[in-house]
Parts: structure tokens; sequence; C-alpha cells
């Protein structure tokens, strides 16, 4: 069974992804975009056979094929990260940069997704709802196929260790991305350099 992170990114989809460590899913990864690639005229495609192997996937390329997710990995888990639109608008006007977004890709997934590469409050407004409401309305017959994570509430451990079918568990659920909040092009550029991003990983 594979764990799908559909959150849009800001909605604590890092922090997931710890959480899904801790409980066991050590294959999880986060924000996968080199398997993202674009070409004229083919546009933008994603590689997912490289996730054949692996336990869980978060954020945005998640989040944009989630359907495709869904066909590919039958009887897999989806996660919908949420907060406080308000709370989430402030964070993307702080995390998105046009000029330094390093891929041509990810510029056009932002586009596909948001509407924009760079922040617009009004786009990525509507874009959020129109995500959270597409997700809500694909899964309304399958409650035991999506579970619906609010990173304010207090009980997110409970709640998806109960999703998942984990008992007994006494873990805290981690908070990613405090301590070093970095922009979209800073972590773009250290993912182009895999001991740079652990090193960065071991004092977060």
């Amino acid at each position: 069974m594979k764990i799908f992170g559909i959150g849009l990114s800001k909605t604590g989809t890092s922090s997931l992804t710890k959480a899904l460590k801790i409980l066991g899913y050590k294959n999880s990864i986060h924000n996968p975009s080199q398997w993202l690639s674009f070409r004229d005229p083919k546009g933008l495609t994603f590689d997912y056979s490289q996730l054949d192997d692996v336990d869980s996937a978060t954020d945005i390329e998640i989040a944009y094929y989630y359907k495709q997710l869904d066909r590919r990995y039958p009887g897999s888990k989806f996660i919908l990260t949420t907060r406080d639109v308000n709370g989430w608008l402030k964070s993307c006007e702080n995390h998105f940069n046009d000029v330094l977004t390093s891929s041509e890709a990810e510029k056009q997934l932002h586009k596909a997704l948001y509407g924009s590469s760079v922040f617009n409050r009004e786009r990525f407004r509507s874009a959020y709802s129109n995500h959270v409401d597409d997700v809500l309305d694909y899964f309304r017959d399958r409650d035991s196929d999506l579970l619906v994570l609010p990173i304010g509430s207090d009980s997110k451990m409970t709640l998806l260790e109960d999703f998942l079918g984990i008992k007994g568990g006494s873990h805290a659920y981690p908070a990613a991305n405090k301590a070093f909040p970095l922009p979209i092009w800073v972590k773009s550029r250290l993912r182009r350099f895999p001991l740079l991003m652990k090193l960065r990983n071991q004092f977060r």
C-alpha cells in the first residue's frame, strides 16, 4: 500500500513526510521535482515509475497528479493536508519567486495548479479552494481512501495512525521547516547537491 500526500505546498507536507517515516514508512519522499519535466510540445510529464519502490510521496507534484496515481497504484491511501487559507496565502507569498525558480518544469507546474508561477493572491486563493473541492468530490464515495488532515489540529498523529490502521502509537507529530524556512528557489538548488540537503536535514 502506498501513501500519497496530496495537500498543496505550504500545508505541512514536509511534516507529513516526517510523520510517515516515524510510523515506519521509511522510504518516504517529499517534493519529487526531479522526476518532473517539461518539453514543448509535449508539455508537463512526470515519471511515475520512480514511485514504484517508494512507500509514500508528498507535495505539489503528487497533489497535481493524484488522480493518475490513484489509477496507477490501486489500493493506495491519500492524505489531504489543509490549513487556514489566509495563513496559507501569507506563507505562499513568502515562498514563491518566479525569477529564481530553478526549472521550467516547476514554473509550468505552478502555472497549471495555481494559475501563476509567481504569487497572485486571488489566483492562489481560488486554486486552493478548487483543489480541496476537487479532492473531496473525487473521493466522495471512498471515505476509507482519503484522510483530510488539518495542520492546525492537536490530534494529527492520532488521526494519521487511525487512518493507517496503526495502533498503540505514542509519537508526537513532527514540525518541519520552522527553524529554517527556505524559499522554493533555495530548496530547488539544494536538491541538486544531495550532501548539502542531507546536512540541512540533520539540523532541522
